[in-house]
């Protein structure tokens, strides 16, 4: 999926940036946004399009994730990273999404965060939809549960009215 759609994606993650610049413009110097950067390609088109932008706000960021695509965009080391703080939950590693899967949601749950930055696979009837049951419980969990603003990023080719195989909302 992460070649799919791209330009839709790097136009729905310019807008997230642009929400969270926005927000943060009138933050001190050295100040920390508090991201979840959640699971999904465009989620991680997110987190690239941060990496680009990191010193055009001089803001720290201090970033919990599950996903892959997400610790490659911003674990980097050159200089321009210093101010980044990458924080991810123990668990397993799934090739098939790219996530780092676990029943272990403290990491998320125990704090404040000011973006919650979601994706999801298919949208029907107002219910969110992944391919994976472990990564449906987490989503649910961190829409439910999780202290934050939060932001479904979508594209529009999530939409669909018919859905693969049995898969919970």
């Amino acid at each position: 999926k992460r070649h799919l759609y791209i330009s839709q994606k790097i136009r729905a993650a310019n807008g997230v940036f642009d929400l969270i610049r926005n927000s943060a413009e009138n933050r001190p110097s050295g100040d920390t946004v508090n991201l979840l950067l959640e699971a999904g390609s465009t989620v991680t088109r997110v987190a690239e399009i941060i990496a680009q932008n990191l010193d055009m706000l001089p803001l720290k960021w201090d970033i919990c994730t599950h996903n892959l695509g997400v610790i490659e965009c911003l674990g980097k080391t050159s200089p321009a990273y210093r101010n980044v703080s990458i924080s991810v939950p123990q668990g397993r590693f799934d090739p098939v999404t790219h996530l780092i899967l676990s029943d272990r949601l403290e990491l998320y749950l125990e704090r404040n965060f000011d973006w919650i930055i979601q994706g999801t696979s298919f949208l029907t009837e107002g219910k969110l939809y992944v391919e994976k049951p472990e990564e449906a419980h987490l989503k649910a969990t961190i829409l439910r549960e999780c202290i934050g603003k939060k932001v479904l990023v979508l594209t529009g080719h999530e939409t669909t009215s018919h859905l693969p195989g049995s898969i919970e909302p």
